[in-house]
């Protein structure tokens, strides 16, 4: 099972072999449930995956905001001089009929 429940105070996680990073995965669907949206994306390995914003997504990256049209992860990185960095990552969904890049 890859998420852990939030009502009993554990975070949800998205990991697993090759899916620790987003870069490769693949924007499938995103849905609203009330007032919130949620994705589903697959990793590189065909594995689909429920995500909501504060997923966390393998050890350094994690579901910042997910609006009708595409899915905003943030991921911490070091750089070569061992300083923090922050990248944004935009996973747009394809319109039907789209071709994906």
């Amino acid at each position: 099972m890859p998420f852990l429940d939030l009502r009993e105070g554990r975070k949800k996680s998205w990991r697993g072999c090759g899916a620790s990073s987003p870069i490769n995965s693949t924007l499938i669907a995103i849905v609203r449930r009330g007032g919130n949206y949620r994705a589903m994306v697959q990793d590189t390995t065909g594995y689909g995956h429920i995500v909501e914003p504060g997923t966390a997504i393998g050890r350094n990256s994690w579901v910042e905001e997910i609006t009708p049209e595409r899915l905003v992860i943030q991921q911490k990185i070091s750089t070569l001089t061992g300083e923090e960095e922050y990248r944004i990552l935009e996973m747009v969904l394809a319109t039907e009929g789209e071709e994906k890049e």
